[in-house]
């Protein structure tokens, strides 16, 4: 047996005791046999960097069995909805048609074992009705530690650019949900000149080789716009970067590439362009992977509870729109938010 192991116990125990009570036979000590509980209970007490290790580990006949730890790790995960709490306007203007409106959606995982999943989004043009559905992965099986924990979103909603103008209400589309935002659409449009810098619409950005959108860069009193792509976060930007752009428009890509694999996530790798692609060895995306538990599967993937109660090792994936998460030609399903 090897490792580390704490002093303290059995035989060392009495060896200790002994040689204490010799070196308290000739102190003044009203009661040396104190000393030695005292001086036992700080052997006791060692752990961590503090224990004994190596050589100086007992092994062989020595060490006493190994203890059974009885491990049954066993983690699965569950795809659930989350109450939202808040909708806000991303921007400082209202939301206007022929441009992208983009929402910030507030919401608290109940602990920290939830993963974000892929949100749902849809636009009902006849009501003026959108409703939005947080999704989140539960992981069952693990030790939760932190309670109530910020799980935000910001989407776009980019059917609106072709929709009527006039008052519209976001809901939260969880059955129950009752947080709701109303708004105008409206169809005034700032003033510019398209080849410039600024924008009016969407219209004014086509041809851009990376999608670009007309977004608005959240300024008061009088908000500009510029053609820019829309992200949550750094996998939605092609090897770019997710984060403020130049003129202050929020969360927008920004250029940028991987040199290596070190640049990238876990599970991905540098690609030719210089964007991380998701990469999971021997992974067969459209075989059945049957598992009963997370540790059954390899490395990145989830064994994944599906609607039937059966398990299925998949890569998870949360993006809103992108399929980076995925591998090759993959896409992120919006009804299991898992890779095909």
């Amino acid at each position: 047996m090897t490792g580390r192991r704490v002093i303290g116990s059995g035989a060392v125990r009495s060896a200790l005791i002994g040689a204490a009570l010799t070196l308290a036979s000739g102190c003044a000590c009203e009661n040396p046999a104190e000393e030695v509980d005292a001086h036992v209970a700080r052997v006791d007490a060692f752990s961590g960097e503090d224990a004994f290790s190596g050589e100086d580990a007992f092994s062989g006949e020595d060490a006493p069995p190994a203890a059974d730890t009885g491990s049954t790790t066993c983690t699965t995960y569950r795809l659930v909805d989350l109450p939202i709490g808040e909708f806000s306007i991303l921007g400082g203007s209202a939301p206007t048609a022929r441009r992208p409106t983009r929402v910030e959606v507030r919401v608290n995982a109940p602990d920290d074992c939830y993963v974000p999943a892929r949100p749902i989004v849809s636009v009902d043009e006849d009501t003026h009705r959108i409703d939005i559905t947080v999704r989140a992965f539960h992981v069952e099986g693990r030790a939760c530690t932190t309670a109530s924990v910020p799980m935000n979103r910001t989407l776009t909603i980019r059917a609106l650019e072709n929709s009527d103008a006039g008052d519209w209400t976001i809901h939260d589309g969880r059955s129950g949900g009752a947080t709701t935002l109303d708004f105008t659409l409206a169809t005034e449009l700032t003033d510019c000149e398209p080849e410039g810098s600024c924008c009016r619409t969407d219209w004014d950005c086509r041809g851009s080789a990376d999608g670009s959108e007309c977004l608005e860069n959240g300024s008061t009193p009088t908000p500009t716009f510029a053609c820019s792509r829309s992200c949550e976060e750094d996998l939605d930007c092609s090897g770019g970067t997710c984060t403020t752009a130049p003129g202050g428009i929020p969360l927008t890509c920004q250029p940028g590439a991987c040199t290596s694999d070190a640049d990238c996530p876990d599970h991905y790798v540098c690609g030719f362009y210089g964007n991380c692609s998701a990469l999971y060895d021997g992974y067969d995306v459209n075989a059945e992977n049957p598992c009963s538990c997370t540790e059954d599967c390899g490395p990145g993937l989830r064994c994944v509870i599906g609607e039937s109660g059966q398990g299925r090792c998949s890569i998870l994936c949360h993006l809103q729109d992108s399929s980076a998460e995925c591998v090759g030609d993959g896409g992120c399903s919006l009804d299991t938010s898992v890779c095909y």
